[in-house]
């Protein structure tokens, strides 16, 4: 028996009907996601769902697809967030990755300058931080 994190036991359940539903292998029309505790238990037909969980609806036509979490993004977009550490820098290179199915991303400062550093952390907008150097023990890595 495994434990989750705490922050999971307090989420509550939750379903989420949509049009249609992939789940990495296969579609399933008309379908509900049924999430507990943070985790999505099971898909089941519309009509099958769970009558006391709250139930979010999405807008007609909605495709609800897993997405992929790049968490090393060094550029898309034709930008370089070496090249260019700014907050829009860092939108653009979000958009360009969106496109292959990246819901989240991180954009990544390749080792640089101290100033260069500065300014991409002051410009990030996005939850979490991520410097990497390549010349650095693995204890290190993340500093």
């Amino acid at each position: 028996m495994g434990l989750e994190p705490a922050e999971h036991a307090r989420r509550p359940q939750l379903a989420i009907s949509a049009d249609r539903i992939f789940d990495g292998y296969r579609w399933h029309d008309d379908a509900v996601i049924l999430v507990d505790g943070g985790v999505v238990r099971w898909i089941a037909p519309r009509d099958q769902s769970e009558d006391d969980w709250p139930t979010e609806v999405m807008p007609p036509g909605t495709v609800l697809a897993p997405g992929f979490i790049d968490l090393q993004v060094n550029g898309g977009g034709g930008i370089l967030l070496n090249d260019e550490p700014t907050p829009d820098a860092m939108r653009t290179i979000a958009r360009a990755h969106r496109r292959y199915g990246t819901t989240s991303c991180l954009p990544t400062l390749i080792s640089d300058t101290r100033a260069k550093a500065t300014a991409a952390i002051a410009a990030a907008k996005i939850a979490g931080r991520h410097r990497w150097n390549p010349g650095s023990s693995s204890r290190r890595s993340v500093y």
